[in-house]
């Protein structure tokens, strides 16, 4: 009996591609953010401006863990490495992304006279790219579960 080796699944290798080049765009976006609030925060913003800066920087910091995160899944879920690890990660980040789009919808920011808001779109695309990669993970895992069965032979009856 032999065991298949890890091998990603090939959806767990497309997602992990997507996974990686739109982690690469949230970080980005995430220290930009960083930069832009911290620095006007600095700057002696303060009563209502101050605070708009200060959401925003949370905002950014939320934004630079989850794109650590999706870039730490993209890359171990194209080796197929720490696949358990890979799960943890792929549903706190399900957990974040459900919360934030969760609160848009109750504070009627999810969506706008039609128009999708772009925290919204981006939360949206998170959990489907999230979703895809833990059903990419599981049939990754269940192949390296299956056991290959030697092919029958016939029996000789002598």
């Amino acid at each position: 009996m032999v065991l298949i080796m890890n091998k990603p699944s090939v959806l767990l290798k497309v997602i992990g591609i997507f996974l990686i080049i739109y982690a690469s765009i949230v970080l980005l976006v995430g220290v930009l953010s960083a930069l832009g609030s911290g620095l006007s925060y600095a700057f002696g913003m303060d009563g209502l401006a101050g605070s708009v800066a200060i959401i925003l920087l949370m905002l950014a910091i939320r934004a630079i863990v989850t794109g650590l995160l999706l870039f730490l899944c993209g890359v171990f879920g194209m080796k197929a490495k720490h696949l358990k690890a890979c799960l943890i990660m792929a549903f706190v980040i399900l957990t974040i992304e459900i919360i934030i789009f969760v609160v848009m919808i109750i504070a009627n920011n999810g969506f706008t006279e039609g128009i999708i808001n772009p925290l919204g779109f981006t939360s949206l695309i998170c959990i489907a790219l999230i979703i895809l990669y833990i059903i990419g993970v599981r049939q990754t895992k269940t192949r390296a579960a299956a056991v290959v069965q030697p092919p029958p032979t016939i029996q000789n009856p002598e």
